[in-house]
């Protein structure tokens, strides 16, 4: 097993301290098979199934494809530092999640960082080890729900969401839960925007836009609570820098980030 990078070994400190059951479970229970899903993915992904009969997704960092257009790893793309940043993305987006409270601590799925081992005709390795969401991709039901649209839009603002096209979540209609998935390519250094976060934008078209007074207590809140010093160790300095300016942003104006932009923008 190759020993991980100072982010990566932080992160494995940190995770699995309690506070959540199925983080612990994720990172004990055995996996028991790895099959590629059928929806393509910009990494090699295996839908695994655990000891205890659930199951949940691994992206095994040496999994990451290229782009299919530009010729150079996905990661490029979505202006990320390498393959393993788009794995500590995934849980550094769960732990904030978690921090944040309701509705974020569901909306979001539970992530690990695992190492799990190359097989026959498997990538293995280092990579995230997410719950699965319930329910298919790209339901139009939860923009049209406000106590589901307006959470999701307020946490792709915060973390700079650069990929949540309306397929990236899931939505249970027995149970009226959505899962946003895919948050590899979040957490942008620099004060970038986005390519695409697709609720984010809803919330806009709504005229929505605005802050409610409890989502500017909580950006007002965040930076004294534990999660904040988690993030510095596991996050680069610039995505830090930039997420702390995300926030200071929409503190400032009481208002989401413009939706649609890319690049660098104005506090």
């Amino acid at each position: 097993m190759t020993l991980p990078d100072d982010r990566l070994a932080r992160l494995l400190l940190i995770q699995g301290d309690g506070p959540s059951q199925l983080e612990d479970d994720l990172l004990r229970l055995d996996v028991l098979a790895r099959r590629v899903p059928r929806t393509l993915s910009a990494n090699v992904v295996y839908q695994c199934g655990l000891s205890d009969g659930r199951e949940a997704f691994h992206k095994p960092h040496e999994g990451m494809r290229d782009h299919p257009l530009l010729g150079e790893p996905v990661w490029k793309y979505y202006d990320q530092l390498s393959a393993t940043a788009t794995g500590i993305n995934e849980c550094a987006a769960w732990r904030l999640a978690r921090a944040m409270g309701s509705p974020w601590d569901t909306l979001v799925p539970t992530a690990v960082m695992r190492w799990l081992a190359p097989g026959a005709g498997l990538v293995g390795g280092w990579g995230p080890l997410i719950r699965k969401g319930n329910g298919p991709s790209g339901e139009p039901t939860p923009f049209n729900v406000q106590a589901l649209c307006s959470p999701a839009a307020f946490f792709d603002s915060l973390i700079g969401q650069q990929d949540r096209h309306r397929g990236n979540q899931r939505y249970e209609a027995a149970t009226a839960r959505l899962t946003l998935i895919d948050h590899g390519f979040a957490f942008p250094g620099g004060r970038w925007r986005f390519k695409e976060s697709a609720f984010l934008q809803q919330r806009h078209d709504d005229g929505a836009s605005a802050l409610t007074s409890d989502e500017v207590a909580l950006l007002d809140d965040l930076p004294s609570r534990s999660v904040w010093q988690e993030l510095e160790l596991m996050l680069m300095g610039e995505q830090m820098q930039a997420l702390e300016w995300r926030r200071i942003a929409m503190h400032s104006a009481g208002q989401l980030l413009p939706a649609g932009k890319e690049g660098l923008g104005e506090p």
